[in-house]
């Protein structure tokens, strides 16, 4: 048991020592105490966020689950986040900070963690792909947004180069070499769109890319789209 107890006690937060969790300075007129109170309290959070993650780490590594009837950790899963009353995204990244905790002990055993708790998501991915001194050192001196890009860099947009889609005659041209022909009956709308499909298609292909079509109802949900992909390749 006391094995149990020192792999998964939490870490000791000197920012939450002394004054810890005093609310006085909430009445202050003071901008510094006020601050301050800010600063210990987020500390507060992260470290209560950690101590959430270490329950639900254990619950699921010693199948505590079993107890409950569950066959296997899957099943406790689906039902995890309703037992608890918590979103399963919440759930999965205080697991991922627990875990990189627990299996990282000794990389942070002489490390005061206070304003550092939410970075260790990140940790095992930097593992993966760095020297344990210099994973530290990182985690150490950035900021949470540096850390993470400094692990998971952002990608570039892709360079598509043109190409020359020409329809001439019911033929269709790709570059000048034919690329298919259209029947007579089939209405002009219908060229436009293939053509413009298969250009799209083709400029990814060239760049290396999935061409990949996503259904939406307008440019509205298009533009939305295109939004989403610029803010997905930034936090990469």
């Amino acid at each position: 048991m006391s094995q149990d107890l020192t792999l998964y006690d939490p870490p000791a937060l000197p920012a939450l020592e002394g004054e810890g969790f005093d609310l006085a300075p909430l009445s202050s007129d003071s901008l510094e105490e006020m601050e301050a109170l800010v600063r210990r309290l987020d500390d507060g959070t992260e470290f209560l966020a950690l101590v959430l993650g270490i329950a639900v780490v254990r619950i699921e590594r010693e199948a505590l689950w079993m107890q409950a009837g569950f066959p296997n950790l899957q099943t406790y899963r689906v039902a995890q986040n309703e037992r608890l009353g918590i979103p399963r995204q919440t759930l999965s990244r205080r697991r991922k900070c627990a875990e990189a905790f627990i299996d990282n002990r000794r990389l942070f055993a002489r490390m005061d963690l206070s304003g550092h708790l939410s970075k260790l998501q990140y940790v095992p991915v930097a593992l993966k792909a760095y020297d344990r001194r210099e994973v530290l050192a990182h985690f150490k001196a950035d900021s949470f947004r540096e850390f993470r890009a400094w692990v998971l860099p952002a990608l570039p947009a892709p360079a598509l180069r043109d190409v020359e889609f020409a329809v001439r005659d019911g033929r269709m041209e790709l570059d000048g070499v034919d690329l298919l022909s259209f029947e007579d009956e089939l209405p002009e709308e219908e060229r436009d769109f293939i053509a413009r499909t298969l250009k799209a298609a083709y400029r990814a292909r060239r760049g290396d890319c999935l061409a990949h079509v996503v259904p939406v109802y307008d440019q509205g949900e298009a533009r939305a789209v295109d939004s989403f992909l610029k803010r997905y390749r930034a936090s990469r």
